[in-house]
């Protein structure tokens, strides 16, 4: 008999273990959304830097693999950075409603809306640095950023060029899809 109690008490050591690793844990919906929201701006930014890499396929030699893996790399730490960002002011919103229950839906719409316009933001300025880097061989920086300051002519240089206009579509779907 004390065999048997050895073995039962090992199963219910090891099921007490198994319950607290696999078992059910209770994660507040803000933070599985906010999860979600993460894993589809990396999906996102990880096909903007994919289509980059298309577009400017014929620069690259077969030597330079893994130059491309390590600089995809540190493009999805700098993904993850930006979405970090994005999402740290929702998460406080958000993580507010979750304890003062009676603010909970307007804290869930200030964030969504927040992540929207914030995310949409990030995204056009990937896809602008698309045609961008096409064109001038670099990246946008904060210099190209400076432009800003005269919107109109921005607008002007944008629909004045027939092959920007795909990406300001792709843009627009993407954030539809977003």
């Amino acid at each position: 008999t004390t065999i048997f109690k050895k073995i039962k008490f090992t199963f219910v050591q090891n099921k007490s273990i198994y319950l607290m690793l696999f078992g059910k844990i209770n994660i507040p919906a803000h933070i599985r959304f906010l999860f979600l929201v993460y894993l589809w701006e990396m999906l996102f930014f990880a096909l903007l830097r994919i289509i980059l890499l298309v577009t400017n396929f014929s620069a690259w030699t077969k030597d330079e693999y893994v130059l491309l893996a390590i600089s995809f790399f540190y493009g999805f730490r700098f993904d993850t950075c930006v979405s970090c960002y994005i999402l740290s002011l929702p998460f406080l919103i958000l993580s507010l409603g979750f304890i003062l229950s009676s603010f909970r839906k307007i804290c869930f719409y200030l964030s969504y809306y927040l992540i929207l316009t914030l995310s949409c933001i990030a995204f056009f300025i990937c896809w602008a640095d698309i045609p961008y880097f096409n064109h001038f061989s670099a990246r946008i920086t904060t210099t190209s950023l400076f432009w800003i300051s005269s919107p109109l002519f921005v607008i002007k240089m944008i629909l004045g060029t027939f092959s920007y206009w795909i990406y300001l579509l792709l843009f627009i779907v993407m954030c539809i899809l977003f």
